[in-house]
């Protein structure tokens, strides 16, 4: 099953959380505070500062996931690209395929 990581996981990154989880492939989460509303609905999480590059990284890297995204947050995207770039993830994918 793919798994996808999912920068932040407030209020904002909800639908996205769900419409992966419907899509059903497995969902992770990082945000820096415990409790968010988006772990509820992942696979896993891990209470990590979204502007901490590296230790994102680390655990999208323990994951070794197949896709990073945000969704409703700009503060997330130098994230988003960092992993991205690190990990050789395509620039767009459809997870629909």
């Amino acid at each position: 099953m793919k798994k996808i990581l999912i920068i932040g996981a407030a209020v904002y990154q909800l639908p996205a959380i769900q419409r992966v989880v419907e899509l059903g492939y497995e969902v992770y989460c990082v945000d820096y505070k415990e409790g968010q509303p988006g772990f509820e609905f992942a696979t896993g999480y891990r209470v990590v500062d979204v502007k901490d590059k590296e230790n994102c990284l680390k655990y999208a890297q323990e994951l070794d996931v197949d896709g990073v995204m945000s969704w409703g947050s700009t503060l997330t995207l130098p994230t988003v690209s960092y992993i991205g770039e690190r990990m050789n993830l395509p620039l767009y994918a459809n997870i629909n395929s």
